[in-house]
């Protein structure tokens, strides 16, 4: 399993892929994070990081899914951290602990790797 190193403002944290998001079907319907990420030849920049209950399902359906190809003319891939359905606050601290240190392009800004 490929793991990659996502930083946040208080902590670095592993998480499984990257995929690519063409691909992403075998992912697993479990609550958790998953950050989207642009893999070009020498950089990779922080698309967006999302919060979910049910990975799969939000990868795939996400209201600003149409919008990630806009910040990305290379290779579009996803990377999960899976967390327990009972510890939502961790998964709500993890995503917090993620914006913190990256700037979005989904909110006009952008910060690689």
């Amino acid at each position: 399993m490929e793991e990659i190193t996502i930083s946040g403002c208080n902590e670095k944290y592993q998480f499984e892929g990257p995929y690519k998001l063409s691909e992403a079907d075998h992912l697993k319907n479990v609550p958790g994070v998953f950050i989207i990420l642009c893999f070009g030849k020498k950089s990779k920049t922080v698309i967006d990081v999302v919060s979910t209950s049910d990975i799969k399902d939000s990868v795939q359906t996400h209201e600003r899914s149409a919008i990630w190809p806009e910040y990305c003319d290379k290779d579009l891939m996803v990377a999960v951290y899976e967390v327990a359905a009972e510890e939502t606050e961790k998964r709500d601290w993890l995503e917090k602990d993620i914006r913190c240190f990256y700037a979005f392009p989904c909110e006009n800004q952008k910060k690689t790797i």
